[in-house]
């Protein structure tokens, strides 16, 4: 198992980016899992980082300065790769759950410019390809409640996943105690209260709170290899058209407030 990526252009990728940043700056190598989940913590948009990490890479970028703790350069991004969070996605693609991965978290600085997220996933596949030869889809969603619309998993060559329901919405939610921000996330909610309803959460919070249901996730799948590629062809739920996903506006987050 290699724990670097070299930066240079290969037949192989797909997906390198054509401007916005200069490649041969940037080294993409495996790293730490704890000083991943502190870039998650801090930056990454969930500020969660209890998923569970399998790989994770740290994007550095070249600079003029030794730097002590990385002598690849600045730390500007990082890409978790882990088990996907719903235990039955495997079952849909007709697979096993250890032949699909999912990437669970991506974050780059934004002063790096265009096509980073790209490249990175691009290189971090191909790693995937080379050194962990079971898996045979890579797995993701975005949030559009969040103005993630997949456009980097379409640029890297995804496919999106449609759902048969039109409801864009789901029947778990996240609570805000002290006003509609500081969102406690629907996942969360066992860890603070004892209900996950909002009638028992009326009860035992005893005071207004507000209530932001969850949003469906975008689902992007990645065939890692031409076999599942072969059968994504076959697939009708899957596409790499566009205009397939439903219009930003469906997913504006609906707030409510519960007096009590």
């Amino acid at each position: 198992m290699d724990n670097g990526l070299t930066t240079q252009s290969s037949s192989k990728t797909r997906f390198a980016p054509k401007n916005g940043i200069n490649k041969n700056d940037f080294t993409i190598r495996l790293m730490d899992k704890s000083v991943g989940k502190e870039i998650v913590r801090r930056f990454h948009y969930l500020k969660n980082d209890k998923t569970l990490m399998t790989y994770v890479f740290g994007v550095f970028r070249k600079t003029p300065e030794f730097h002590l703790m990385f002598p690849e350069g600045e730390l500007v991004g990082v890409a978790v790769y882990g088990n996907p969070v719903g235990r039955s996605a495997h079952v849909r693609f007709g697979i096993q759950s250890n032949e699909m991965i999912e990437l669970k978290r991506l974050f780059i600085s934004d002063e790096i410019g265009q096509n980073i997220e790209s490249f990175v996933i691009s290189k971090t596949i191909d790693w995937l390809k080379r050194n962990d030869r079971k898996i045979k889809i890579v797995y993701s969603q975005s949030d559009p409640s969040e103005t993630h619309s997949g456009t980097i998993y379409y640029a890297s060559g995804f496919l999106f996943e449609q759902r048969r329901s039109e409801n864009v919405f789901e029947t778990t939610f996240s609570i805000g105690i002290n006003g509609p921000s500081d969102w406690i996330c629907s996942r969360n909610l066992g860890t603070y209260f004892k209900s996950k309803s909002v009638s028992g959460l009326r009860k035992e919070i005893g005071k207004t709170f507000w209530v932001k249901w969850d949003v469906q996730k975008l689902r992007f799948v990645f065939p890692v290899i031409d076999e599942t590629k072969k059968r994504f062809e076959r697939n009708p739920s899957l596409t790499s058209d566009r205009t397939k996903i439903p219009h930003e506006k469906c997913y504006k987050c609906m707030v409510e407030k519960i007096e009590v």
